[in-house]
C-alpha cells in the first residue's frame, strides 16, 4: 500500500470511528417535554385534568402527567418547589384559601372576584389564571330532601335550633384548616354548632347523607350526586361562601418554556357549562365510568379532537 492509500485510509477510518462516537448523541431522542397536573380527591377535579390533558396532548407534542388524589395544599407547596406545572382550580379557593381575602359584600361578583384573583396571584406567585371555564362550583349545604322537608328547612340559618342534634360532614381540608374559608368560620358566622363534624372523602359523603349516617354535608353545588340521592341545597342565606368559577392556573415559567400551551388552554374557557359538568361527574360518581373515558368523550362531543 503507498502512502497516499495509508493516509486516505487513515483518515476514512478516522471519520467512521468520529461517526459511530458521535451517533449515539445524533440519535438521542430530545428531552421529553412533560408537565404535571395534580388533581384533588373528588372526580371534578380529575375531570379537568384528565380534559386538560388529552386536549394537550391532541393539540400538541407535551406529555402531561396527571397525579390524581394530592390534598391542595400540597399541590400549592408543589407549585412553589417547581414540582408541579398546573392545575385546576376555583376562584372562590384562590381568593380565600390562597391569598387570604375575607368574603364581604363587595366580593359577591364573580367577575369581580375573579380578576382580582388574576391581579394578585400574578403578582404574589407568578402563574396565570385561565378561564373561567363555564361553571360554577361553590360549596353547599345539602341535607336529604325529606329531613329537609320534615324540618322545614329552606336555607342554612334554618338548622341553628336542630344544629346540636346533627352529625355534618365536611372534607378533611375544609375541616381542618385554619384559613378564611374554614369550617370554623363557617359555623362561627352562622352561630351553629353541631353535635358532631367529620371528615370524609367526597365519595364516602353523599352516601353517608343518603343513608342516614350524617345529617348534613358540605357538598358541591355541581355535583351529579344531589340530584341523583335526591339531596336539597340549602341556601346560603349570610353569603358566607364566595363564587367558585372553575379555573386552570399554571406557572409562568412553564408558559415561557412552552409557548403551545397557551392557545390550547384558553379553548377551554366557557367551554364547560353548569349542565357538563353535573352530567360529567354524575357518570363519574354514580354511574362508576371511567375519568379518562368521560373526558375523551366530552371533547370529541365538542369537537375538539
Amino acid at each position: 500500500m503507498n502512502l497516499r492509500l495509508r493516509i486516505v485510509t487513515a483518515i476514512a477510518a478516522l471519520v467512521l470511528v468520529a461517526a459511530v462516537v458521535a451517533a449515539p448523541a445524533a440519535a438521542a431522542a430530545p428531552a421529553k417535554k412533560q408537565i404535571v397536573f395534580p388533581s384533588r380527591d373528588f372526580a371534578e377535579t380529575a375531570i379537568i385534568a384528565e380534559i386538560v390533558k388529552h386536549l394537550v396532548e391532541a393539540k400538541t407534542d407535551i406529555e402531561v402527567k396527571h397525579l390524581p388524589n394530592i390534598d391542595f395544599r400540597v399541590t400549592l407547596a408543589a407549585m412553589q418547589t417547581g414540582d408541579v406545572d398546573m392545575y385546576g382550580s376555583y376562584s372562590g379557593s384562590q381568593f380565600t384559601t390562597v391569598l387570604g381575602q375575607v368574603v364581604t359584600e363587595e366580593w359577591l361578583d364573580p367577575d369581580k372576584v375573579l380578576e382580582y384573583c388574576r391581579v394578585e396571584t400574578a403578582k404574589r406567585f407568578n402563574t396565570t389564571l385561565f378561564g373561567p371555564l363555564g361553571f360554577d362550583n361553590t360549596y353547599a349545604i345539602a341535607v336529604r330532601r325529606d329531613f329537609a322537608e320534615k324540618h322545614k328547612l329552606e336555607k342554612v340559618s334554618d338548622l341553628k335550633s336542630i344544629a346540636p342534634t346533627l352529625t355534618l360532614a365536611t372534607d378533611a381540608d375544609f375541616l381542618h384548616r385554619e384559613e378564611v374559608m374554614s369550617y370554623a368560620n363557617f359555623v362561627k358566622t352562622y352561630g351553629l354548632k353541631f353535635k358532631k363534624a367529620v371528615a370524609m372523602t367526597y365519595g364516602l359523603m353523599y352516601r353517608a347523607a343518603y343513608v342516614k349516617e350524617v345529617d348534613v354535608i358540605m357538598a358541591y353545588s355541581s355535583d351529579g350526586r344531589i340530584a341523583a340521592m335526591d339531596l336539597k341545597i340549602l341556601k346560603d342565606d349570610l353569603q358566607f361562601f364566595p363564587p367558585y368559577d372553575g379555573i386552570i392556573v399554571v406557572k409562568n415559567e412553564t408558559l415561557a418554556a412552552y409557548p403551545e400551551l397557551g392557545p390550547v388552554l384558553d379553548m377551554l374557557t366557557g367551554l364547560i357549562s353548569q349542565e357538563d359538568i353535573q352530567k360529567m361527574n354524575a357518570r363519574a360518581d354514580v354511574y362508576g365510568h371511567e375519568i379518562a373515558d368521560i373526558a375523551r368523550d366530552f371533547l370529541k362531543e365538542k369537537g375538539l379532537i
